[in-house]
């Protein structure tokens, strides 16, 4: 009997006990509820504005106070509760969110190869220097090979400089030139036309002539012509001065496009330096 009684005095003892505990806790927090109101309206101005922590306090403590929309000064009860609100979607949008979005970063060594290989071939495009990266084991995509590639003219004719395009076509380009043959007298006897092959350096055909023409031009050129076809070459490109001897209708008839070229070229240097040998010659 007396056993019983002492368990019961016991219980009531600890109820009374964890009573007065949650009143004493639930004073404290009303009291930091109304502390974080107070520390913020202390620094109140002309146009209030709450900063972050202090609206993440607020909402924090609001779950805590039963009675948080008696308490509550600084803000309207709706605001507090949009603040509820917004921090669900602000923790479901860190949540879902990505820790890297996109591809992996390309290693800056393979950045740096890609640009100095495109350089050094600019005729090169995107699919190939995709493959010989690939047999380098860099395995990239195809497309951000291209966005690394510096971006170049849309005209093919402006990609390629005079050197690179020089070594691709010296084999099919012929440049010609005159030279004038004067007497003792200072009085010229006659004129000479060479044709010279650029990639060989061999002289296809001369002429020389008193009084040359545009016709005569042409019939002597067709001649060279003929000849690099019997030898089973041909020529893309014909290079020449701006002598009066070559005329526009000249290359209309080869059937060839005519284009300004610029100075100090190395072919027609060539051909500066076989009329300068030529004239010491004679």
């Amino acid at each position: 009997m007396f056993y019983e009684i002492s368990i019961l005095l016991n219980l009531v003892l600890i109820l009374y006990v964890i009573k007065k505990i949650g009143a004493e806790s639930k004073n404290s927090i009303q009291i930091l509820f109304l502390k974080s109101q107070l520390s913020a309206y202390k620094r109140k101005r002309k146009k209030f504005h709450t900063k972050p922590f202090e609206r993440l306090k607020l909402v924090f403590l609001s779950y805590l106070d039963p009675n948080w929309i008696e308490n509550l000064i600084l803000v309207s009860p709706h605001t507090l509760l949009e603040w509820r609100n917004k921090k669900f979607k602000t923790f479901w949008a860190l949540l879902s969110r990505r820790k890297k979005t996109g591809r992996p970063n390309i290693p800056w060594k393979v950045i740096k190869l890609i640009r100095r290989v495109a350089k050094e071939n600019k005729i090169w495009g995107a699919t190939k220097l995709h493959g010989l990266l690939l047999k380098l084991d860099h395995d990239i995509c195809e497309r951000t090979v291209s966005k690394y590639i510096p971006k170049r003219p849309h005209s093919p004719k402006k990609r390629l400089s005079w050197k690179e395009f020089y070594s691709l076509h010296a084999d099919s380009m012929v440049v010609s030139d005159t030279l004038s043959v004067y007497s003792s007298n200072f009085k010229k006897i006659f004129r000479v036309v060479f044709f010279l092959h650029v990639g060989s350096r061999q002289i296809l055909h001369f002429d020389i002539h008193t009084n040359p023409t545009t016709n005569w031009m042409r019939k002597v050129l067709k001649f060279a012509v003929r000849k690099q076809i019997q030898a089973g070459k041909t020529f893309h490109y014909f290079l020449s001065d701006n002598d009066s001897i070559f005329w526009e209708t000249l290359y209309q008839i080869l059937g060839k496009n005519r284009h300004q070229t610029q100075k100090n070229l190395s072919s027609l240097s060539l051909a500066e330096l076989l009329r300068g040998t030529l004239g010491k010659d004679m």
